[in-house]
């Protein structure tokens, strides 16, 4: 995959039985890039409207993580493998506060409790 331009796979690790692989044509990871946070003005924009008051400084680095891979929809499965932390902890700590500010927005809204609910920053 990385011959042809794409991403390096990301295996999903947390499930006995079996695993998943992730992989990203390279041309929506470009149409991707241009969406969301463009520039580190957008990003401390997004970062200023949640730090002081959703989170506690110490989760900035997390934050940082999230806001980032948010650019292209990512399920909560995917989010809570980079973060370390199981899907449940990325939902009630991060999740529902990024959403209640406005940030990030469900691809599909009419079912938030989806199997295939997908996380994104919220287009403007």
């Amino acid at each position: 995959m990385l011959d042809n331009g794409g991403t390096e796979p990301r295996f999903d690790i947390t499930k006995i039985t079996a695993f998943e692989v992730i992989s990203y044509s390279a041309l929506e990871m470009l149409d991707n890039q241009g969406k969301a946070v463009t520039s580190e003005t957008d990003f401390t924009k997004m970062f200023t409207k949640l730090v002081p008051e959703y989170f506690p400084t110490k989760e900035e680095k997390n934050l940082s993580v999230l806001i980032r891979h948010l650019v292209a929809p990512q399920k909560a499965s995917e989010l809570s493998v980079l973060l370390g932390i199981t899907d449940r902890t990325l939902r009630n700590r991060y999740l529902t506060k990024m959403l209640q500010a406005g940030v990030i927005e469900l691809t599909i809204p009419e079912k938030p409790t989806s199997r295939n609910q997908r996380y994104r920053l919220k287009q403007e």
